[in-house]
Formats: structure tokens, C-alpha cells, sequence
């Protein structure tokens, strides 16, 4: 591998990677991975919540901070809860 040269400092040339980060909940993704995929702008980033799914004030927002980090992604409801008919979104 040859060695890049970056602002003074030698960083090793890795090769394109996928990577795909599943969250609980919004924002979780600039919480918790925001750093490492800011870190790491070469590398192609799939990031998936796992709830909040039908919330119209939340997505506007998860898809905002998608940009700001030059990711793709979705948002769903979780598997246990569209099968639970007693589950009211938002409660």
C-alpha cells in the first residue's frame, strides 16, 4: 500500500469500503457514528433507524443530518411493532 500524504501527517491509502449502521432511534447516527463516518468521507455509509418511521417532524431532519454527513439511509418501524396491533405510533 503506498502512503498518503495529509495535512503533514502520513495516513495509510485503505481501499473504498460499505458500511452500513443501524440505530434505534434519530440522531443516534450523529451521536454515536457522526465522528467515525466524518472520518472516514470515502467510505460509501448506509445508515437505517429503526423507529419513528411515520413521524413527518422527525424525517425531514434525519434526512438533513444524512446530508451533512454524505450518507444515504431509511427510516422504518420495527419488525415486533407493524405486527402488533395494538401499537399506536408516537405512544
Amino acid at each position: 500500500m503506498e502512503d498518503i500524504n495529509f495535512a503533514g501527517s502520513k495516513l495509510e491509502h485503505k481501499k473504498l469500503k460499505t458500511v452500513a449502521v443501524i440505530i434505534a432511534h434519530p440522531y443516534d447516527e450523529t451521536i454515536w457514528a457522526g465522528g467515525t463516518i466524518l472520518s472516514h468521507p470515502s467510505w460509501k455509509w448506509f445508515i437505517v433507524c429503526l423507529c419513528r418511521g411515520n413521524d413527518t417532524e422527525v424525517a425531514p431532519r434525519f434526512y438533513n443530518a444524512l446530508k451533512s454527513l454524505w450518507a444515504a439511509g431509511k427510516r422504518s418501524i420495527p419488525i415486533s411493532y407493524r405486527h402488533n396491533p395494538g401499537y399506536s405510533q408516537g405512544h
